[in-house]
């Protein structure tokens, strides 16, 4: 059985990377698995972000393998994900969890 966060990992591997190649320091789930945390924490911004990642560093590191800190611009960039990626993902994503558990 998957952990919740591979469960969201999983979910956000799919959503398309609207970022310049150069620029991925960081792969995407990692960075909107911290962001969905930093938010859940009750983080309201990208330096929050940066603060939730910073402050659970050892946590993120044996979870999700992050191996250093993104920067509160590195949240940023990642904000230009279009948003209706990250519901069309979910819907998706829950849909075959009911699937799933209807088969049982």
């Amino acid at each position: 059985m998957k952990t919740p966060p591979e469960i969201a990992l999983e979910i956000f591997r799919v959503i398309p990377d609207p970022r310049v190649e150069r620029t991925k320091e960081y792969r995407l789930e990692i960075i909107m698995f911290v962001a969905l945390c930093a938010y859940l924490s009750g983080g309201s911004g990208f330096y929050d972000m940066h603060a939730y990642a910073k402050a659970r560093k050892d946590w993120l590191r044996t979870t999700i393998d992050m191996q250093s800190v993104p920067s509160h611009d590195t949240f940023n960039r990642v904000a230009a994900v279009p948003r209706g990626s990250l519901e069309m993902v979910t819907r998706s994503h829950l849909k075959n969890m009911v699937r799933c558990g209807s088969k049982k």
